[in-house]
């Protein structure tokens, strides 16, 4: 082989192992990367505080990274375990429960007399002795979807215990945790803790999103659909779901009020109860109109617990903006006045 031959071959050999046709979409899919994110961490034994913002979802990303987990290498049997059954429990049935979920999901049986724990160090002892029958066995892991349901001691317990267990077994440890709520967690006690947030889909991720509603669908009316209620994974679900029953998808603000259903009642009311707080509602009328701002830690923070802004990704500095043009809209900011949406409007304009 000659020289010049040579060198096409590396180049074509390059071309072909380190170019891919769908990075671009890999790296502005924002919660495919987020999925990424914590699948890595799980299989690597670090266990994961997600933070779920209101109409996020978390149940279904949480039942697809179940089934990802078992599929790649190494293998984790996950389970998803909902926590709002525990809301208005006693401590101790929370305790129970919780024991009863780590041994279904290891395959484990409750030996001993003192199988029901009433105090706080018998729930430790007993969670401890679960997770040592656990080391040397298949990996596994309990997803704990709602965890602003449990008290923050039963919470410093889990991860304390979970913590414990894998310095001591260290490579033999199997068992692993994952946190997800929409409450953020103190960092005083969980600094072991890796903290992840489950971002809005991004442009792309939310048409192919509403795609898989419709077998035969106008790519046009899926965008503007999609741009009108940005990449909220709720929203676009009841979108999905109209355009299912109804053979075509909303393309003016009036109709997609109409398909989101009681998720509109949901949008007004903690719209209003920002509005009873002036600098709040000033705050948010603010960003819906600028599009973005940069952050101000008081007043967004509130913003973002109420599921009306968030964070905007790869920015240089940290900057908010409104989920969905429709929160816009009941800010003050009428975006496409007029009924049907203009042709300016083929992507998220918030």
């Amino acid at each position: 082989m000659n020289r010049l031959d040579r060198r096409l071959h590396l180049l074509r050999a390059k071309r072909n192992g380190c170019f891919d046709p769908d990075q671009p979409y890999l790296e502005d899919a924002a919660r495919a990367r987020a999925t990424r994110k914590v699948r890595v961490l799980l299989r690597r034994q670090v266990p994961v505080a997600l933070l779920t913002p209101r109409w996020s979802r978390p149940d279904r990303f949480l039942d697809e990274l179940s089934v990802d987990l078992q599929v790649g290498r190494p293998r984790v049997a996950a389970r998803v375990v909902p926590l709002g059954v525990v809301h208005g429990r006693a401590v101790h049935e929370t305790w129970d429960f919780l024991l009863r979920c780590v041994v279904e999901a290891c395959h484990l049986d409750l030996e001993g007399p003192a199988t029901q724990p009433m105090k706080k160090a018998g729930f430790r002892k007993i969670l401890t002795e679960l997770l040592a029958r656990t080391v040397g066995g298949p990996r596994r892991a309990l997803l704990l979807h709602g965890t602003e349901h449990l008290d923050l001691d039963t919470l410093r317990e889990l991860m304390g215990v979970l913590k414990d267990h894998q310095e001591t077994y260290g490579a033999d440890a199997s068992f692993n945790m994952l946190f997800a709520g929409s409450a953020t967690l103190p960092r005083v006690g969980m600094e072991h803790v890796e903290r992840v947030v489950l971002p809005d889909l991004a442009v792309d991720e939310a048409v192919t999103a509403l795609c898989e509603y419709a077998d035969e669908g106008d790519l046009a009316k899926i965008g503007l659909a999609s741009a009108l209620v940005g990449g909220v994974p709720a929203l676009l679900h009841a979108v999905g779901i109209h355009a299912e029953a109804e053979g075509e998808f909303p393309v003016t603000q009036e109709a997609v009020w109409r398909a989101i259903g009681p998720l509109a009642d949901e949008l007004r009311a903690a719209v209003d109860i920002v509005a009873a707080d002036g600098s709040l509602a000033e705050r948010l009328e603010d960003v819906a109109r600028s599009g973005t701002l940069p952050l101000e830690v008081g007043s967004d923070g509130s913003l973002v617990r109420a599921g009306l802004l968030r964070g905007v990704p790869r920015s240089r500095r940290p900057r908010v903006t409104v989920r969905a043009p429709l929160i816009a809209q009941l800010a003050g900011m009428v975006i496409g006045r007029g009924g049907e949406v203009t042709e300016s409007l083929d992507g998220p304009t918030v």
